[in-house]
């Protein structure tokens, strides 16, 4: 199946924090390629119960434990994540990050988002340990979705930004660019 080609070269991509959707959870998943077929997904979750043994063993595959930010880790993240993406030269627009999953909507003209965010994630990570955080905090990859015109940019960066309402530290390019991340931590980890 061919990719869609996204409007003027925008994505939209969200992916989230270490040990938070694993194979098996009730909410749904989609296993690597799509190579079992699982029934139902977060807007439709499958019946209760099933895929129990799935996600019990996903837990006791993990190395460490679930990552969730806390409001200051969310705002270190997030101006982490912008950071590396403008000086990547990426055209960030929004993001948003809870405590356990983000959402960004950006061009990349390369057509490599995976690429960009990953790079952002790392950086992320860097700095996010220097605040008490162990070792990578994101999950790998990201998921990626084209725009496909104007009026779908403006309805996800307005879905981006209404994570405000629930906690979710929210960047947008009104906001200019993001507060420098300061290399001496002062705030104290959680």
């Amino acid at each position: 199946m061919p990719l869609e080609t996204p409007w003027n070269d925008w994505y939209h991509c969200n992916g989230n924090t270490y040990g938070t959707w694993l194979p098996g959870d009730p909410r749904g998943f989609r296993t690597r390629h799509h190579r079992e077929h699982v029934d139902g997904d977060y807007r439709n979750p499958p019946p209760p119960g099933a895929n129990r043994e799935t996600f019990e063993r996903s837990k006791t595959l993990l190395r460490r434990v679930p990552i969730h930010f806390d409001p200051t880790q969310r705002e270190i993240a997030a101006n982490a994540m912008v950071e590396k993406l403008l000086a990547d030269e990426i055209e960030a627009i929004a993001l948003s990050i809870d405590d356990h999953h983000f959402h960004m909507l950006a061009r990349f003209r390369d057509h490599r988002p995976r690429h960009w965010v990953g790079r952002a994630k790392m950086h992320s990570s860097m700095i996010l340990r220097d605040y008490g955080l162990p070792g990578g905090a994101w999950a790998v990859g990201c998921r990626t979705l084209p725009i496909r015109d104007r009026r779908h940019q403006i309805n996800v960066f307005n879905y981006i930004v209404k994570h405000r309402q629930q906690g979710a530290a929210v960047w947008t390019f009104r906001d200019g660019p993001p507060k420098t991340v300061p290399n001496q931590p002062s705030i104290q980890p959680a």
